[in-house]
């Protein structure tokens, strides 16, 4: 079998290597190492289909990943002769994510301007987290042809920068701020920050929108009507109302006895939750809000995305929930962010929260949502990011909280600051410092890091957006899969919930919106070991693993236990890989020091519910 040895930062896919008579020819000449070898060829081909059978269904990664690793286990990794192969490679998964670029630019593209249309009137500017418009081609042509199609002059919204002043000045209130006016034009602008633009549905990438919202009373009318559920008939009838702002009038106009008319707007006020047709007028008039089909009610709004200034430049961002000076829970999670979903269900966890008098804080790697990338060489650098967050927030002691793969970043936080950590929390434990997990036997997520990253790196930077690009095309296929290969029941109806995989897709599109520098970085530091001795780490850890965990073994959760002195490891029946999705309660609890108990397995936990709306 063909050979994949790396060696100084190179590939190659040549066949085995003569160790005893070394080939003293140039690269790619060598018999045994030449690309024209008949193996060499035949591997070369098969893995070079499967990268473009995985761009078209991303099912195929394990059966990809394994190939990648069979090839590699087979060759001589001391020497490297030939990178020829090496750069076909890099062509073929290049050529493999143009595809998968397309397929998601097709689905961003009709997404954006499906959702632009329902919820805009009439014209737009998108800006990304630095304040630059984004460019023409991020929007699509329908959208745009569409939102000024009643004359608005689409060169007068050239790509320039949101001002500083109207970003800060925005950042005091977290308000929809109005802007002034153009001279007579009944139009008036808006500008939406970040925790209100995430209501829109918009890509990741967008992070502020300055509007030109239109007075027309149709417009209006219909946005309130799906908004609120109103019936078509009512839709038609509020319509009429706003543009006559007469009662008789609306009821000729749609051909409405006046009684019925009075019926019809006593029931639209109710439902919207308003006194009366002077407070409906004022309402859907004079609020700009009223054209955009999204609910911006100060109730539902939590300034959950925080930032900080890093003192070399650049930030940290940072999500919290709960009171500020609450005891403060650090959470890291797996790659995929969902694990404890609070950007998208920030009340489900508020409430757990207050009544545990904690807080939740979970800071965002370096190079991840929008926090600044800075090149670490492990995952020990995390605990200098949370030093900053703990000077900044006021906080003396914590406790920590991991999921899976996030266990890297918890145990290297806890080491370096013992002597301010109370406890640390691991969830479906992952043990860097266990090879079994790297083995033929492992799951391909820690092939991916532990084995291709360790021996080629430059690979690692190749398949991550690779990967990541074919999981906001498709979660589909990757829960399917996952479904399929869960052993317990517990696990499948986490796996089942219908809004998961759009909580996996919103999450990864945020977490690179920014680049894949951040996310390859991570899969580079799971990929090592802890880099400290478990056996000198002094703060308490509680291990909960499921018996039905096929990513992260039981094995590895007994050895870790094993080694670290103060660890006490909870075996839970029935359980798997996804547990804290549904099981994040009681595991708070237990990261903030209060009283739990363990449920069966047949128990649905609060986000397991949420995901389920």
């Amino acid at each position: 079998m063909t050979g994949f040895p790396v060696a100084a930062g190179k590939l190659w896919l040549g066949g085995p290597v003569n160790k005893t008579e070394p080939s003293m020819s140039k690269p790619g000449t060598d018999t045994a190492l030449s690309s024209s070898d008949p193996r060499s060829k035949a591997d070369m081909t098969q893995l070079s289909h499967m990268v473009y059978d995985v761009a078209l269904d991303n099912s195929r990664w394990a059966e990809m990943i394994g190939r990648i690793e069979a090839l590699m286990a087979a060759g001589d990794v001391a020497r490297v002769e030939s990178a020829e192969q090496l750069e076909d490679l890099r062509q073929h998964v290049e050529r493999a994510m143009q595809i998968s670029d397309r397929l998601s630019a097709a689905r961003d593209e009709s997404d954006l301007g499906r959702k632009l249309l329902a919820s805009l009137s009439l014209s737009f500017q998108l800006f990304d987290s630095d304040g630059h418009e984004l460019p023409p081609e991020s929007i699509s042509t329908e959208a745009t042809v569409g939102n000024f199609a009643d004359g608005d002059d689409s060169a007068g919204l050239a790509r320039d920068v949101l001002p500083q002043t109207l970003r800060s000045q925005y950042a005091a209130t977290q308000n929809p701020m109005r802007l002034a006016g153009k001279g007579d034009d009944p139009a008036e602008e808006i500008l939406l920050g970040p925790d209100l633009v995430r209501k829109l549905g918009l890509p990741a990438r967008v992070v502020w929108a300055r509007l030109r919202l239109t007075r027309d009373p149709q417009r209006i009318a219909a946005n309130l009507g799906a908004t609120y559920g109103l019936t078509a008939g009512r839709r038609k009838f509020l319509g009429a109302f706003l543009e006559h702002a007469d009662l008789r009038k609306a009821a000729t106009a749609v051909d409405l006895s006046y009684e019925s008319a009075r019926t019809y707007l006593k029931d639209i006020c109710q439902t919207i939750g308003l006194s009366g047709q002077a407070e409906l007028i004022r309402a859907a008039l004079q609020n700009p809000l009223s054209v955009i089909d999204a609910d911006f009610s100060q109730t539902e709004r939590s300034a959950v995305r925080c930032q900080i200034e890093r003192p070399e430049g650049g930030v940290i961002e940072y999500f919290a929930l709960g009171a500020a000076g609450a005891y403060p829970i650090i959470h890291y999670d797996a790659l995929s962010g969902v694990g404890l979903d609070v950007l998208r269900f920030p009340e489900v966890f508020e409430a757990v929260l207050n009544r545990l008098g904690a807080r939740l804080i979970v800071p965002c790697r370096p190079g991840t949502f929008r926090s600044t990338f800075v090149r670490r060489k492990s995952a020990a650098g995390d605990a200098e990011d949370v030093r900053l967050l703990c000077a900044a927030l006021g906080i003396d002691r914590f406790a920590l909280i991991s999921n899976s793969f996030g266990a890297v970043s918890a145990l290297n936080v806890a080491a370096v600051l013992q002597d301010r950590c109370d406890r640390v929390v691991l969830a479906a434990v992952h043990n860097p410092d266990r090879e079994a997990e790297r083995s033929a036997a492992g799951n391909y997520l820690h092939k991916i890091s532990a084995v291709i990253g360790r021996r080629s790196p430059l690979v690692l930077r190749w398949l991550i957006p690779f990967l990541c690009k074919s999981v906001i095309q498709d979660p589909g296929k990757f829960a399917e899969k996952a479904i399929a290969e869960a052993t317990c029941d517990h696990e499948k109806a986490i796996l089942r919930a219908p809004s998961l995989l759009k909580s996996v897709q919103m999450m990864l599109e945020e977490r690179t919106a920014s680049g894949f520098d951040g996310v390859i970085q991570e899969h580079r530091h799971i990929g090592r070991n802890l880099g400290f001795d478990l056996s000198e780490l002094q703060v308490p850890l509680h291990l909960f693993q499921g018996d039905c965990d096929r990513m992260n073994p039981v094995e590895g959760a007994v050895a870790l236990a094993e080694k670290a002195p103060h660890a006490t490891l909870h075996i839970i029946k029935g359980m798997g890989h996804s547990m804290i999705k549904a099981e994040w309660d009681w595991l708070l609890a237990a990261a903030a020091g209060a009283d739990y108990e363990i449920p069966a397995a047949d128990r649905r936990g609060p986000l397991a519910e949420a995901l389920a709306r």
